[in-house]
């Protein structure tokens, strides 16, 4: 949240001085600097503040199971169980996991709703609104199967990639040509 409110106050400093730039190049004189200082004051102060309500409202609203997500596993890997995990703790960050369907039983935590070739029905019969599978998920299915199968479903599909925590360079999403590329 404070790097929002330090992006407010960049975009309002640069604004004052646009409009400062833009008043000294036409000559107009008659117009006080203070107005624009409280202005810029008035403003930073009211938007951040619009922003902690809203905040604040939201994460109520989460911590009570209002506007989350529900979210499916597939695959029962390590990255997975740290997502859920991850998921569940944190309510603001607007998701819950129903459980996972796996080749095998193994994630105990989670509620077990079937093997991979249910995928299909188990989305159908629970509705949720995203699927959350990690690359490497030890199941049957692939990355293309599983793309059919949620667009076929109408759920959006997210990939947990595997966790290196030896790297130290963020990932980013690019394109070539409207060919989607994960940069690491």
């Amino acid at each position: 949240f404070r790097r929002i409110c330090i992006d407010i106050v960049i975009v309002n400093v640069l604004l004052l001085i646009g409009l400062q730039a833009f008043l000294f190049l036409f000559r107009l004189e008659d117009f006080s600097r203070y107005v624009l200082l409280i202005f810029l004051v008035l403003e930073t102060v009211l938007v951040c503040g619009k922003h902690i309500a809203i905040w604040t409202l939201l994460r109520q609203m989460r911590r009570k199971g209002h506007f989350l997500r529900e979210i499916l596993l597939v695959g029962g890997s390590e990255e997975a169980l740290l997502c859920s995990r991850e998921l569940n703790a944190d309510p603001i960050l607007g998701g819950r996991v129903i459980g996972y369907v796996a080749d095998s039983d193994s994630l105990e935590e989670l509620e077990y709703l079937g093997r991979t070739e249910d995928l299909l029905s188990v989305l159908l019969e629970r509705k949720p609104d995203e699927v959350l599978a990690a690359a490497d998920n030890g199941t049957s299915l692939n990355i293309t199967e599983l793309t059919h199968i949620c667009d076929a479903s109408g759920v959006q599909l997210s990939v947990i990639l595997p966790y290196n925590s030896k790297r130290s360079a963020g990932v980013r999403l690019d394109s070539v040509n409207n060919i989607p590329l994960l940069v690491m």
